[in-house]
């Protein structure tokens, strides 16, 4: 039987509520990690709890280097970084655990569908509107800016015109960075997806927790 779009995204997959509370969450109290250290957790209702983030996490290279896999589809040298040599790490996804075990990974977005499109390399090019959030901690303040036009082929062999543009303005410490398909030309492929540094969760948002 073929799987359904529903399906395919919702597979091993739970929501919360704008509440921060998993709905039909079944899986006990766990932690959440965060560059493997243990900084908020998920209770045995299912309410999460990731008020408490720290205000330095070890990094692993520079900005300039490191910022955003996504990149990859645009021209490096085009990218203008106001600080390139600050220290910077990414996580679009914080492990859970339980028992020293991860069972699963918690992500941000108000649509499983962008949340889970912009973190599998496969699904980049998609096209469900909505947002996800990841966080991204810098150890200095630091500006990026890009604007990328590019023409590519959807599934059905026609040429389409899609737009990409970084507008980050970074805080020192953690930001959420969001990433949003504005426009598209369906869901096989977006249209403009905009990435913008944003200084909370919108009201909006949830959680979204993909089971191992």
């Amino acid at each position: 039987m073929k799987e359904s779009n529903r399906d395919f995204y919702w597979r091993n997959a739970t929501a919360s509520d704008t509440n921060c509370k998993m709905i039909g969450w079944k899986f006990g109290a766990a932690n959440i990690v965060l560059s493997g250290i243990v900084v908020c957790n998920i209770s045995g209702t299912g309410q999460v709890n990731l008020n408490n983030l720290p205000n330095n996490i070890p990094t692993n290279g520079t900005i300039e280097k490191l910022l955003i896999p996504e990149m990859h589809t645009i021209d490096r040298e085009k990218i203008e970084h106001s600080n390139p040599n600050t220290p910077f790490r990414s996580h679009f996804s914080l492990p859970v655990m339980q028992k020293d075990k991860i069972i699963g990974h918690l992500y941000m977005g108000n649509a499983i569908e962008v949340a889970y499109n912009m973190a599998a390399p496969c699904c980049l090019h998609r096209g469900h509107k909505g947002y996800r959030l990841y966080w991204a901690y810098t150890e200095n303040a630091c500006t990026t800016r890009v604007f990328e036009k590019r023409t590519g082929a959807t599934f059905s062999g026609e040429e389409k015109e899609t737009t990409e543009e970084y507008d980050l303005d970074f805080k020192p410490g953690l930001n959420f960075i969001k990433t949003e398909i504005i426009e598209n030309y369906g869901t096989d492929q977006f249209k403009t997806k905009k990435h913008k540094v944003v200084s909370k969760m919108p009201s909006n948002a949830k959680y979204f927790f993909w089971k191992n």
